[in-house]
């Protein structure tokens, strides 16, 4: 079996995707190193996480709108609302279900699809909520974490044990951290209870409890709610 150098690329993911390395090569021939790559519809690009470039997908559903309002541009708004969900939504829906978002791709999905229903209905961009509300639709971040929770569910009934443990293991790893963050809150709360009583006692009955005593009681709730804090975060504490 031979592989075709022309159409073989390499593209590099992780903390030194920016360090030179070596030339790969096959029969001689070097293969040539990217920083984006199309494959199975989307355009990875090099990055120190697996990344992909949600500029082509926003040029897709700009397109395929621009094509779909010229010839229905005529039609009623709850229609040509429906046409986009049908037909341009799917373009910024690609994949959703497995890309790793944060706050500046979902920003710029919303952004994409809320200037089409701007342009449907004619309105700006503070009257969109009004929209959905009135027309009982999800924005497209509430329609991302929908396919994302169906496709999680979907792997939790997969027939294939690897992957079903391997998730079961991400989602008690989830439940363990927003246990210690509800743990290491409870654990502060408590230490400034703690620490505000003391205080109180002593200005209070200084001549019953010397300053001395106080602050080494202090110390001892301060030095065990530490180690709870430790305990919960999941490393080690010296005092």
């Amino acid at each position: 079996m031979c592989s075709n150098v022309k159409k073989s690329q390499v593209i590099r993911i992780g903390k030194s995707y920016r360090k030179e390395v070596n030339c790969i090569s096959i029969n001689g021939k070097p293969v040539q190193f990217v920083v984006e790559l199309k494959y199975l519809g989307w355009h990875i690009l090099s990055a120190d996480r697996f990344k992909v470039s949600l500029h082509h997908m926003r040029v897709r559903f700009f397109q395929s709108f621009n094509a779909l309002y010229a010839k229905i541009s005529d039609f009623s708004e709850p229609v040509l609302q429906h046409r986009v969900n049908v037909y341009c939504k799917p373009y910024l829906l690609y994949g959703a279900d497995v890309i790793n978002w944060n706050n500046s791709d979902l920003s710029s999905i919303t952004h994409a699809f809320n200037s089409a229903l701007c342009k449907v209905y004619k309105v700006k961009f503070q009257l969109l909520d009004s929209i959905y509300d009135f027309t009982n639709q999800r924005n497209i971040v509430q329609d991302i974490a929908l396919r994302r929770e169906r496709y999680e569910h979907k792997l939790l009934s997969s027939n294939n044990l690897v992957i079903r443990n391997f998730l079961a293991v991400s989602w008690v790893r989830w439940t363990l951290t927003i246990s210690q963050l509800i743990g290491l809150c409870f654990c502060m709360h408590v230490c400034v209870f703690f620490k505000n009583f003391f205080l109180s006692v002593v200005y209070i009955c200084p001549s019953v409890c010397g300053f001395y005593r106080v602050s080494v009681i202090l110390h001892t709730v301060g030095g065990l709610t530490k180690k709870a804090i430790a305990f919960l975060a999941g490393r080690p504490w010296k005092l």
